[in-house]
């Protein structure tokens, strides 16, 4: 597995905090640096909650048919250079002095609520030109590129794309459990590639994706956010640093009332018919991967084993346990814990319930707390962040294929954040049986 760095891969300022990404300044100039200092922010929710759980995303088990290797489908003919008869483009600027006339061409694959939200941050984005979409359901198809510039193409079969867009890049936003199809064909077809996370559903399909990855040199991306969110960029970077000392515990939950998703709007005839929420939805892993990703980032450490238990008491139609908590034993030595409800009553907990302990440190609702356990030390990490950081993580991606550097979460790290809480569902409905953690590395 490819090391993060000691910050992350998200560069510091003169001053000691740390910038997250180069992105469109338009949008988001809140998100430049991350200080140690002020109050309290508005508290992240996790985009899933309030995205990718609105109207139920359109997709399907095959996502193409069948993506054979094409002859020419390399990277130098699928980047488009401006040259005579074309628009004039911006500039885009490497990290290292050199510049590019280049501009990414990118699809999106998956149009419900999340991706959505990325065909607008792309739309917004200066490296990159959004030139084709594509889902199922034409009619998703049809309101996605209204709300594009110039309008791109349209497309309701994912191997057409593939084959007729040109793509540099391919954004994959399926349900959950269909995430490995398009992830590999984009691949295969020559194209970087982010997914959204959890990167899969089963065992099974990280071992595809990550046999895929593995074959292929481009960039790939699995959209753990919460990564990009300053608050717990600064948790991780406080770790790094050794301010915490050696962590030895860490928790947090994924609590959200999400009895909505059972509504019968949810119904998606694309798919068979089902209500692909209630039908595979994984507490868990479809929520509860955002917490376990931030704290394996912070121990710098994979799952090796996993034990929990869980019920379906309070949101009964989910196929799945709609409560689950789990207990990881890490790698360093470290354990983890996280739980994940959909029927629960009340706001969501502050900062997810995130607590971190080290033997030189501990974070707690948002506070560094050092020193002498009778007189302690607090420093208060919040920052002013409200929404979701989709342009932050966007331009991290695009910006990475740009310099031809890692990306911060690529397929054997998102697969591993994965694969530990996909196992903790095998544990639960395994009645608490402990599950050895498969350990993905390339």
């Amino acid at each position: 597995m490819r090391g993060v760095g000691r910050d992350g891969g998200l560069p510091r300022t003169p001053g000691g905090g740390v910038l997250a990404v180069r992105e469109d300044p338009r949008v988001h100039r809140r998100f430049v640096r991350l200080s140690a200092r002020g109050a309290g922010a508005d508290q992240q929710e996790e985009q899933r909650a309030t995205d990718t759980h609105r109207p139920a995303p359109s997709g399907t088990g095959l996502w193409y048919r069948s993506v054979r290797a094409r002859p020419g489908n390399s990277s130098a003919r699928r980047r488009r250079s401006l040259g005579a008869g074309e628009p004039p483009g911006r500039e885009l600027l490497r990290r290292d002095g050199g510049s590019t006339m280049d501009r990414l061409r990118v699809g999106v694959v998956g149009l419900g609520g999340n991706g959505r939200a990325f065909v607008r941050g792309y739309e917004l984005s200066d490296l990159c030109d959004l030139v084709a979409v594509c889902d199922l359901n034409p009619v998703r198809v049809d309101e996605a590129a209204a709300e594009v510039c110039g309008g791109p193409q349209k497309y309701t079969d994912l191997e057409r794309m593939l084959d007729s867009a040109n793509l540099d890049a391919l954004s994959v936003h399926t349900p959950d459990h269909l995430h490995a199809d398009p992830f590999i064909a984009g691949l295969q077809a020559g194209c970087h590639v982010l997914v959204e996370k959890p990167m899969g559903n089963t065992i099974a399909d990280l071992e595809r994706m990550t046999a895929a990855a593995r074959a292929s040199d481009r960039k790939t991306l699995v959209g753990h956010i919460l990564r990009f969110n300053p608050i717990y960029a600064e948790v991780h970077r406080r770790c790094a640093d050794g301010d915490l000392g050696d962590v030895f515990y860490l928790e947090a939950d994924y609590f959200h009332d999400l009895k909505r998703q059972a509504e019968p709007e949810r119904t998606n005839p694309f798919i068979g018919g089902v209500n692909w929420w209630l039908e595979h939805e994984k507490v868990i892993v479809g929520g509860g991967a955002h917490q376990f990703d931030l704290l394996r980032w912070y121990a710098n450490a994979h799952a090796v084993e996993v034990t929990g238990y869980g019920n379906s008491i309070a949101f009964p139609e989910m196929k799945h346990p709609d409560c689950m908590c789990a207990v990881f034993k890490l790698a360093s030595g470290a354990v983890a814990k996280v739980g994940a409800a959909y029927g629960v009553v009340g706001p969501r907990p502050e900062w997810m319930n995130l607590e971190v302990y080290g033997t030189k440190g501990t974070v707690r609702n948002a506070q560094l707390i050092t020193g002498d356990h009778a007189d302690p030390t607090i420093e208060d990490l919040g920052v002013e962040y409200s929404g979701h950081p989709f342009q932050p993580e966007i331009a991290h991606f695009l910006q990475s294929i740009i310099d031809d550097t890692p990306t911060l979460v690529d397929a054997f790290e998102g697969a591993n954040s994965a694969a530990a809480t996909i196992m903790a569902c095998e544990s639960i409905e395994a009645d608490g049986k402990p599950m050895a953690v498969p350990y993905f590395q390339r």
